[in-house]
């Protein structure tokens, strides 16, 4: 089930182009919004996919300048690995393809797989398995914060979840993002999060450190050394010096009126 809105962003995505203009809108919006400079580290590839046709399995091809596709159900299960079975889309870094699992997606869905495509994160796949929490939760904040600045309608239903098509995922990672960003600017998730031309991730990351430590929490510890996905560990840190109001903000309604956005 989705809404109106919903009914008209779908209306003709079976037309290639269609399709590849929502990708333009979600790239155009992310730019407006949040970074002007926002590119792809990646060139686009001819991509592989598997069909069947007669009840036999097939092997096609999605050519390069295709960087956005939608898959039937079947084509999905078949193509995609098991893991993202459930997934409503997926961003694949080495062809630079967004793959979208047709019924299961709408905007939000286009803005956060096009986020993807545009992150630091999508440089480099060692920092996809060292940050996968920490990429997903970030990524679905900031499609938040683009809903919120563009498209308020989607925004609220996003954040209700009353629609599920269109609901928040990750929700309890947003949620601690959310409240970070009450003591810290909306800004420094934003530079950490785009590739920047000769930026490597031990700048950026340094960078958002100091952000963090000129915000009024010089002894915020950088956690990325330790052992295992270093999420939980930089959530510890907000708690510890952000106190007992980061809990209670995270665990409260998502309110975007409420962020340091100094833009």
């Amino acid at each position: 089930m989705n809404c109106s809105n919903g009914k008209k962003y779908l209306d003709g995505i079976q037309n290639g182009t269609v399709l590849n203009n929502k990708l333009e809108q979600a790239i155009d919006d992310i730019r407006e919004v949040l970074f002007p400079e926002a590119q792809s580290p990646n060139v686009n590839q001819i991509m592989p996919y598997k069909t069947k046709v007669l009840g036999r399995q097939q092997l096609k091809f999605l050519p390069a300048d295709v960087r956005v596709y939608e898959l039937s159900e079947q084509d999905w299960r078949l193509t995609v690995p098991r893991q993202f079975h459930d997934a409503r889309a997926i961003q694949i870094s080495i062809f630079n393809k967004i793959l979208l699992r047709r019924d299961n997606w709408c905007r939000k869905t286009m803005i956060h797989e096009a986020l993807h495509s545009l992150s630091i994160f999508n440089s480099d796949d060692n920092l996809r398995t060292k940050f996968p929490i920490f990429e997903e939760g970030v990524t679905e904040f900031l499609t938040g914060y683009v809903l919120y600045k563009k498209y308020l309608s989607c925004y609220e239903s996003w954040k209700s979840k009353i629609y599920s098509i269109c609901s928040i995922s990750y929700s309890r990672t947003v949620k601690r993002f959310y409240a970070f960003c009450n003591f810290v600017d909306v800004k420094s998730l934003v530079q950490l999060y785009f590739l920047q031309e000769g930026r490597t991730w031990k700048v950026a990351w340094s960078e958002f450190l100091d952000e963090i430590h000129n915000s009024g929490y010089p002894n915020f510890r950088d956690v990325t050394g330790m052992f295992g996905e270093p999420t939980e560990y930089f959530f510890d840190e907000c708690e510890k010096h952000f106190r007992s109001r980061f809990r209670t903000l995270y665990c409260s309604k998502l309110d975007y009126d409420d962020l340091i956005d100094e833009h």
